[in-house]
Parts: C-alpha cells; structure tokens; sequence
C-alpha cells in the first residue's frame, strides 16, 4: 500500500499544513484563499528550482482565467 506523503511547511510563527490545507499562526488559523494555500504549497514543492509563470498556470490555475497582474 502506498502512502501520500504531506508536508509541513514552518517559517516564524506561521505553519502551513498541506493534510488539513491551513495556514496557522501561533496555532490559530489564518484565513487565505485557498489558491494562495495552492501557490504556496507548490512552490514549497519545488523550492530547489525556478517556478515559471507557465507553469504556475498550468498546475495552481488550470482553467481559471487568471491576468499577469495577479501573478
């Protein structure tokens, strides 16, 4: 049986937490959209590499209209 692996990402005194996808602060949850909790998440992911704007696109906002300006 294969097991999915999740992480826990900690920076001072926030914790993002992908398995109950939710950023916390000294233990309380922060409210985020869930899209900025996607974009952090991934970037965390590959965070020994450059993320292009292409590939944001394709793997956070795939069919979502989304302008640069957001990015």
């Amino acid at each position: 049986m294969a097991t999915i692996q999740t992480m826990t990402l900690r920076w001072g005194e926030f914790e993002l937490d992908e398995a109950r996808f939710e950023l916390r602060k000294r233990g309380e949850v922060v409210s985020v959209q869930p899209k900025v909790l996607d974009l952090v998440l991934y970037l965390a992911k590959h965070k020994h590499r450059v993320v292009g704007k292409d590939e944001l696109l394709e793997q956070v906002w795939r069919s979502v209209v989304v302008t640069g300006a957001s990015l």
